[in-house]
């Protein structure tokens, strides 16, 4: 389990953190100002980007996915059936 979990954090950490550290800021200024429109717009925007970078990842991530753990841990303690 402790091994799926960071298979799984991997995409968050590449795309998740990056976009969160960028638009967060820029969120909550806008709010702050009591720009709402610009708030939305923004935050549109920002659920676009993620949706336009997981999707295709997400369905590589189903085709691939023996592939994808046999790569990262088929070998050393892992045998056939531990990959499995």
């Amino acid at each position: 389990m402790n091994v799926a979990f960071t298979i799984l954090q991997i995409p968050i950490g590449v795309i998740g953190v990056p976009l969160g550290v960028v638009v967060f800021p820029s969120l909550a200024r806008e709010l702050a100002l009591g720009s709402v429109g610009q708030f939305r717009a923004l935050l549109n925007r920002s659920l676009r980007l993620v949706v336009f970078a997981m999707l295709p990842l997400t369905a590589l991530g189903i085709v691939l996915r023996r592939e994808v753990v046999t790569f990262l841990f088929g070998y050393g303690r892992f045998d056939s059936a531990a990959v499995s």
